[in-house]
């Protein structure tokens, strides 16, 4: 195997790499470093979640924004499970504070909502959910935002708070109806989801009407057919 900057190899074990990231290079080195590691692991498909916790700490430290961001898909995939999943949170947390981007940003946000959500917290979940859909909504991201919206119900529902979940319904829905046949691509994965829903929940909301009402509209029709085709209802 080849050797990375200042003759320490790719694969290095965490703990050794650990301690290399302390070793005080001047950060261009640091950041060159850890684009080396990152390469390294891509071609050789390594999928080491010590690798990927200590990177992210690396290019925090540093301001690495770049770098910062692309570690967070890995440390927050949900193929990890339950793996050290509070080391990836306290990981996460520290990225969010170095990225500047408010796009990035939200798209950080939302990522740590999902651990949360793995790990049974749905009330940080929401919040982070929340914070990132307030954000999407202001760049006009109409996939993410649909994507929030979804989380978020879903967090909701889980977390037994219903009458909340009801008003993220309406409002996704309401949103999806105007956006279904500019953008159906985008929107009708997403509008599927929130139907599901809908449907669930329509017996036991408190505005009942108003689902209903979303749920008769001729917009809808196809998508619903198809669902409760697959539903066997």
């Amino acid at each position: 195997k080849r050797e990375g900057l200042n003759g320490v190899n790719y694969l290095t074990p965490y703990p050794i790499l650990r301690r290399y990231s302390l070793m005080g290079l001047e950060d261009d080195k640091k950041k060159m470093f850890i684009q080396e590691i990152i390469g390294e692991m891509k071609e050789h498909e390594i999928e080491g979640l010590y690798y990927y916790l200590n990177l992210g700490f690396m290019a925090s430290g540093i301001g690495d924004e770049d770098t910062s961001y692309d570690m967070i898909p890995f440390l927050s995939h949900e193929a990890l499970g339950g793996i050290m999943i509070d080391e990836r949170l306290d990981v996460l947390e520290r990225l969010k504070d170095s990225i500047h981007s408010e796009e990035r940003l939200a798209s950080t946000l939302h990522q740590i909502g999902m651990v949360y959500q793995s790990k049974g917290d749905y009330k940080k979940a929401f919040s982070y959910y929340k914070e990132a859909l307030e954000i999407f909504k202001r760049y006009n991201d109409i996939k993410f935002t649909m994507t929030a919206y979804n989380n978020i119900i879903d967090a909701l529902l889980k977390d037994k708070r219903l009458e909340d979940a009801e008003g993220y319904i309406i409002d996704a829905l309401s949103m999806e109806k105007q956006l279904l046949h500019l953008s159906p691509g985008i929107v009708i994965p997403n509008t599927l989801r929130t139907l599901r829903f809908a449907m669930e929940i329509k017996d036991r909301a408190k505005d009942k009407t108003t689902i209903e009402g979303l749920l008769s509209s001729q917009d809808f029709k196809i998508l619903i057919d198809s669902l409760k085709e697959d539903s066997g209802i």
